[in-house]
Parts: C-alpha cells; structure tokens; sequence
C-alpha cells in the first residue's frame, strides 16, 4: 500500500512539472500545393488555392504563450501558369510583392468539434517569395487541448478562404 502511494505521488508529481512546461508544435517544412490536389483539399472552410511551389520553410509554435514564428522561401507559381513558370515568384500586375498570412488551424479533422483558427497580421513577401513573421498569436483552448489535431496553413491576404501552403513534418514536444 506505501509503495502505490509512493507511486501514485511520483506520477502527479511528474504531471504536474510536465504541464507546467511550454508544449511546442514545429514543422519542419512548409509545402506549396500542386495544381492537380488544389481543387479538391480543404481544411474546414479553407481551400486550397492554384498550384504554388515552395523552396523551404519551419514553422514553431508555443501551444501556451501564443509565440509563433515560421519562415517560407521560395514561393513561387507552379509552372502550370503561362504568368509563372516552375520557380517564377509571383508578383502582381503592380509589381509589389503580395502579402500572406499564417493560420493556425485547431480541431481540423472536426472529430472532436467545430474548427477554430487564429491569424497572424499579413506578412510581405519580396519578388524571390521570401518571408517571415516572428510574434504572438491568441491560440485556441482546442490547439492545446488537441495539438495532434493542429494545423498550419498560409493563406493570401485579401483572398481569406483560400491556402497556398501548409506546414509538414509535424512534432509535437
């Protein structure tokens, strides 16, 4: 009976330091979306956009301060557009480079209730399809209640409900 109860404090004792540290969410990739799979993938109310290529990108996440940071290099038309041959960043009829936010996408599969999803403020990307966004976002109680469910998506700006590229190769720690 002592050991059980040995036992039994050592676990909440574990427990407890286990919740109490940062649970982190990283992808090792971020992927663009070939023109043949864009037409049929969603993500909730999310579509995916025309084909875009990727060279690289990471994205983190810390599921309990809200710290976000992803970097995405190299997106780039597919080659598929007569405006954006295979590795041709795009650039708007202005030549101003387009802007993207990240999203965060909790409960995407709906197993365990509706999506919830949060935004970062739109991040610049130069005329090589280079950006980056370090800051905080508001994460959902369902990101961290079910990280495994987690996902992240970029999406235009101005164009709310469709992505170009999502985070792969995910860990959760």
């Amino acid at each position: 009976m002592r050991r059980m109860l040995v036992a039994a404090a050592g676990l909440l004792a574990f427990a407890g330091a286990a919740s109490a540290m940062d649970q982190i969410v990283r992808w090792t990739r971020v992927e663009g979306l070939g023109a043949a799979d864009a037409a049929a993938i969603y993500v909730g109310p999310f579509g995916a956009s025309r084909g875009r290529t990727v060279g690289g990108g990471s994205v983190m996440l810390n599921l309990n301060t809200g710290f976000l940071s992803f970097t995405v290099r190299g997106l780039a038309n597919g080659k598929q557009y007569d405006n954006g041959p295979l590795g041709a960043p795009y650039l708007p009829p202005n030549d101003e480079a387009e802007p993207f936010i990240g999203t965060v996408v909790c409960d995407s599969t709906e197993r365990w209730g509706t999506i919830t999803y949060v935004d970062t403020e739109p991040v610049s990307f130069d005329a090589d399809g280079n950006g980056k966004f370090v800051g905080f976002v508001a994460v959902p109680a369902a990101c961290r209640e079910r990280p495994e469910e987690t996902v992240f998506l970029l999406r235009h700006f101005g164009f709310n409900w469709k992505f170009v590229a999502y985070g792969a190769g995910r860990t959760i720690r």
